[in-house]
């Protein structure tokens, strides 16, 4: 019996891990902005802590890990989940839209490993799965800021496995194709407002396909 510490554990991918870690018998934290949506996932259990964690608050990370140490003891997985996607040719990402997709998926990833590593380090074991995409190894015209930190996610890990390789905790990269989740809709999608009509053939036809469609500028 493992413990988990699984972060965007609300819904898709990560509500997924969470209900088959618990179905094996492991004790999960589960970690969202919105804890209240895991408790209502998966309701009460012993074998379940629900903590609200932002992954680019550093304060929030730790506070969830602290309370995990406190409540199970210990922490053996840790699998990097959150995420968002942006439909965007290059071009169109604002500055803004760029960091904020850098802040969760690279940033955020970086916050929680600070938090969690000196857990598994002092433990001498453990195993830290960090959640990449087919789009961490080739690029997809509208898809290149989250290629980008999908290709980032990627070169992290492999330099991870390699600092921790002689202290006994292992890293694995998991680069799912599509599946059936909520990614697409507005809860971990953003499509950007910006159109450039040079861009219609290759990042248009990914903002208009019917999953794809612009929302108005704000």
């Amino acid at each position: 019996m493992r413990v988990w510490f699984v972060t965007g554990a609300s819904r898709g991918l990560g509500a997924a891990i969470v209900r088959e870690a618990l179905a094996r018998g492991h004790r999960v934290t589960a970690t969202a902005r919105n804890p209240q949506a895991v408790r209502r996932a998966f309701g009460t259990s012993r074998s379940l802590l629900t903590a609200k964690a932002d992954v680019t608050d550093e304060r929030q990370i730790r506070e969830a890990v602290d309370a995990t140490i406190a409540h199970f003891g210990r922490i053996d997985v840790l699998v990097n989940n959150a995420c968002f996607g942006l439909i965007a040719a290059v071009e169109e990402a604002s500055n803004a839209a760029a960091r904020a997709i850098f802040d969760v998926n690279v940033f955020g990833v970086l916050n929680t490993l600070r938090a969690v590593l000196p857990m598994l380090r002092a433990q001498r074991s453990g195993h830290v799965v960090n959640i990449s995409s087919i789009g961490g190894f080739t690029g997809y015209a509208g898809w290149g800021l989250y290629n980008a930190t999908k290709f980032a996610l990627e070169g992290l890990s492999e330099g991870l496995h390699a600092d921790l390789a002689p202290v006994g905790v292992r890293v694995t990269i998991v680069e799912p194709g599509g599946f059936r989740t909520d990614f697409l809709d507005d809860s971990s999608l953003q499509v950007e407002p910006q159109v450039i009509g040079d861009y219609a053939a290759s990042a248009g036809e990914t903002r208009m396909s019917r999953r794809f469609q612009p929302r108005p500028a704000r």
